[in-house]
């Protein structure tokens, strides 16, 4: 048996990252407007 050395295609990893990392921007900008919105005494 031959073993690939990449494990998954290059798209999809990137696919993968593009994802991930909007998803941390959208929710740390998410948790900014909402603490502009509520304010906790």
């Amino acid at each position: 048996m031959e073993e690939n050395k990449e494990l998954a295609p290059r798209g999809t990893m990137v696919l993968a990252m593009v994802f991930f990392g909007s998803f941390i921007l959208y929710y740390f900008l998410n948790w900014k407007w909402l603490s502009n919105l509520w304010y906790v005494r």
